[in-house]
């Protein structure tokens, strides 16, 4: 039996080396063994915890998700401006900075909150291959399906709350909510798939700075 309160720190643990290993090597070769190596503790303690390879890989995926979804929500709960805010996306979601260090700062954030919120702390240089196979097996699973399609929801809620916001306080002209926030979320998610393939003819600074003007654009 685990010692109390073991189990945020055990989770945080397997789910990382969940991620860090199929960024690794995909999923056929994911298994209970090599995450707990990973991880550097014993397949009995990942078996405790998680029911299975599939059970780990969607509470990984959902995991993964809703850390970025977080940063998005905290960005939104500042008292920045809405086009700050839509803006900001393009740093949390697109080019994330999750290394230990900054991991280390988000959870000692967050022990006051939540305290079984997992804080990724997978390498930025991981993050789009790492998308890159979720999205491939997608296709294979309904369930993880439904943890993005849930999230996602989140995230196109979180959108056209600030689009309210920015409409409200006359920051943005009246526009179609849903379609405008829909837009903008597959702006960001082609800049991502462009990232993870490789296409990258603009530098990151650029790519930002494209973004910015798109949404500039949209909205005022």
């Amino acid at each position: 039996m685990p010692k109390v309160g073991m189990e945020p720190i055990r989770k945080k643990q397997v789910v990382n080396a969940t991620l860090e290993c199929i960024s690794e090597f995909g999923f056929e070769r994911l298994t209970i063994e090599s995450v707990a190596k990973k991880a550097g503790i014993s397949k009995g303690v990942v078996s405790y915890y998680f029911k299975g390879k599939e059970d780990l890989i969607l509470q990984s995926f959902r995991a993964f998700l809703e850390h970025y979804n977080q940063k998005a929500a905290e960005a939104m709960e500042s008292k920045a401006s809405a086009l700050k805010m839509l803006e900001s996306m393009i740093d949390i979601v697109v080019f994330p900075k999750t290394a230990p260090q900054e991991a280390e700062s988000l959870e000692n954030a967050l022990k006051n909150q939540d305290k079984n919120k997992i804080v990724i702390t997978i390498p930025e240089d991981k993050y789009f291959g790492l998308l890159i196979h979720f999205y491939s097996y997608m296709k294979q699973t309904e369930k993880l399906q439904a943890v993005y399609q849930e999230v996602y929801q989140q995230y196109l809620d979180g959108v056209i709350a600030i689009l309210e916001y920015g409409i409200e306080k006359k920051e943005f002209k009246f526009v179609n909510l849903l379609p405008t926030a829909y837009s903008i979320l597959a702006q960001i998610d082609g800049i991502i798939l462009y990232e993870a393939l490789g296409f990258q003819p603009l530098g990151k600074r650029e790519v930002k700075k494209a973004y910015k003007a798109f949404i500039r654009d949209l909205l005022t």
